[in-house]
């Protein structure tokens, strides 16, 4: 039996002066003495002062039961594995080193697991905050590219067709869901790898959660900060977010639907997306003449959204049901090897697009 009710796994990569700010507001939860709840900061070979800062929250005591493991396979899912096999807990909470947990989160996550004790994932309110003071307008506008997650007043179970995803910042999935899927041995969508923002990788959890039979729902109670530091709201920056992240939308999709990915159904979508391209560069051209920049770089980011989906069909045609365990991940695989990064003061956010989202 489990010594403690939920664990809160934080994986970082070289991100120091956030994940401070992260474990400062874990130091400051208020929770009633019979929850019991532990920390475990996964150390993705960070070559910063990642360490010290840990160590020093331990030694302070702030933290109850914190303690810091290294995972040495780069990637956001291998330390996601790291932290589910290595979990004191039934539940596991992903919180990101750039969320600031609400005081009454931990209480308030502990109750809707005593409530639901069957739930297989949930996740709460996630609001955007963007760290310069003057944010760009189409950041502003496009917040749910960050992972904004705000479904409302009420809690309530998510409908899959309805909404089959949640965010990752902040999800809480139940451990034997995911122990016993093939994700922990086959994951298809690793997400992040250093500079190439590929994504997805939490909605394939969820993906393996639902086959269980497991429900997923939402609790507004359970709140978070996403912080959003300014060389991400660059137009740039976000044009590439939309393009990459959204190369997983034909798995996901497939998913969505019930269908193993095959060439016939990759050929419609990719003559529903060159149409939509079209659009989008009629679109572009006639706002360009009329001088409206905002309205030529809201369908420039569509745009970009398209063309990554538009990649991620174009892989199935080329592969068909065969390439599906490894639909995004061999090519992020393959960019990242051919250009690779050195070690940054800030790392790369992982859940930033909606890839059923339209941003037009």
């Amino acid at each position: 039996m489990s010594v403690f009710e939920i664990e809160l796994v934080i994986c970082t990569y070289n991100n120091m002066e956030l994940l401070r700010g992260t474990l400062d507001a874990i130091a400051q939860q208020r929770t009633s003495p019979d929850v019991a709840w532990s920390v475990t900061v996964v150390d993705n070979n960070c070559t910063d002062d990642t360490a010290d800062v840990v160590d020093q929250f331990i030694a302070s005591g702030r933290i109850p039961n914190l303690r810091r493991v290294v995972e040495p396979k780069q990637g956001i899912v291998w330390a996601r594995h790291r932290g589910l096999r290595d979990s004191r807990a039934p539940y596991v909470a992903f919180i990101d080193d750039d969320n600031i947990l609400s005081a009454d989160w931990v209480e308030h996550a502990v109750a809707f697991v005593r409530a639901h004790p069957q739930v297989g994932a949930f996740g709460g309110r996630v609001e955007v905050v963007f760290l310069e003071d003057d944010p760009p307008a189409l950041a502003r506008q496009y917040k749910h590219i960050f992972a904004e997650q705000d479904l409302g007043e009420q809690a309530r179970r998510l409908d899959h067709d309805v909404t089959p995803y949640i965010v990752g910042a902040g999800m809480v999935v139940r451990c034997e869901c995911l122990l016993n899927s093939v994700w922990m041995t086959r994951s298809a969508l690793v997400g992040r790898l250093g500079k190439v923002l590929c994504s997805g990788e939490d909605y394939e959890m969820i993906h393996y959660i639902r086959s269980e039979g497991r429900e997923v729902w939402y609790e507004p109670a359970i709140r978070l900060r996403h912080l959003i530091p300014s060389r991400r709201t660059t137009f740039d920056y976000m044009i590439r977010l939309r393009r990459e992240g959204s190369v997983s939308h034909a798995l996901l999709e497939c998913w969505r639907l019930g269908r193993t990915p095959n060439r016939r159904l990759a050929l419609r979508q990719i003559v529903r997306l060159y149409s939509r391209l079209v659009q989008y560069h009629v679109k572009i051209a006639v706002n360009a003449i009329l001088g409206d920049r905002m309205r030529c770089d809201r369908y420039r980011l569509s745009k970009a959204k398209y063309l990554g989906q538009l990649k991620g069909w174009w892989h199935v045609v080329r592969h068909g049901s065969q390439y599906a365990d490894r639909l995004v991940s061999a090519a992020a695989t393959a960019e990242a090897v051919s250009h690779p990064t050195p070690p940054t003061s800030e790392k790369e956010a992982r859940y930033e697009t909606d890839p059923q989202h339209d941003c037009s």
